[in-house]
């Protein structure tokens, strides 16, 4: 069902790109002045069709901390979804106000251990790419749940970002058969199968740190399983769950 009518669209597509063959970035600006969003925050957009703008679609904001310029990393997975790299630069887009709780006290916590999977790893995007802007000190290990390598579209900026911050990135892969060695000295590894608490337990996710979770609700079941098996209190772990608060 779409709505025919709807306010004068203040925001406009500044680019699409392909992260892979199931992702898309869209990069959309406005003149308007604008509340600056929080990492870890969340939007709804619409798009002009035919018969007039559509339904409203939540997705997490995944650039830095900006007023004017929004980025959303999105997975192709129905007809809005995978329309959005097909808009081209110019087409006017509705955004809401930036929404959610999630990561809210972020910046202030010392060791932080996010956990994503797939496209879940947007807000841990939007974090660190302030982390990286703030120069911040916080200590991070990122794990990252995929089924391959080629998945992982963010892993050449996350490498990047191992040299800057105090983050270690353990990509964690399901079904690839080989993969590449690892890194200590970028502090980027590479584990086969799934995430648990052994996999956990080795890469010194400490009960005393603080928890961030992202990704399908399988997968979060798993992750909240094998936290429990190292003694991390499942409650104490943030969980996204796209909160209609303003944070």
């Amino acid at each position: 069902m779409t709505q025919k009518t709807a306010p004068a669209p203040a925001w406009r597509v500044v680019e699409t790109i392909a992260e892979n063959q199931n992702t898309t970035s869209l990069i959309i600006e406005t003149d308007a002045e604008t509340p600056t969003h929080r990492p870890g925050q969340f939007a709804t957009i619409r798009v002009m069709r035919e018969d007039g703008w559509s339904e409203p679609h939540p997705f997490t904001i995944s650039c830095e901390p900006s007023g004017k310029r929004r980025k959303f990393t999105i997975k192709n997975v129905g007809s809005f979804t995978s329309a959005v790299r097909d808009l081209p630069p110019g087409a006017p887009i509705q955004c809401s106000l930036p929404y959610g709780v999630f990561c809210k006290d972020i910046h202030d916590k010392d060791y932080i251990v996010m956990i994503a999977g797939g496209v879940g790893i947007t807000p841990f995007l939007s974090v660190l790419r302030a982390f990286r802007q703030d120069k911040a000190q916080n200590r991070v290990t990122l794990f990252w749940a995929n089924k391959t390598l080629d998945d992982a579209f963010a892993a050449a900026e996350l490498e990047e970002m191992t040299r800057e911050l105090a983050l270690t990135v353990v990509h964690v892969i399901s079904r690839q058969p080989e993969l590449p060695p690892a890194d200590p000295s970028d502090r980027i590894f590479y584990e086969p199968g799934r995430i648990s608490a052994a996999l956990l337990q080795k890469h010194r996710a400490e009960p005393i740190a603080s928890y961030y979770l992202c990704g399908p609700p399988a997968m979060q079941d798993a992750a909240l399983a094998a936290l429990q098996d190292c003694g991390v209190d499942k409650d104490a772990v943030q969980k996204e769950a796209f909160s209609f608060k303003k944070g």
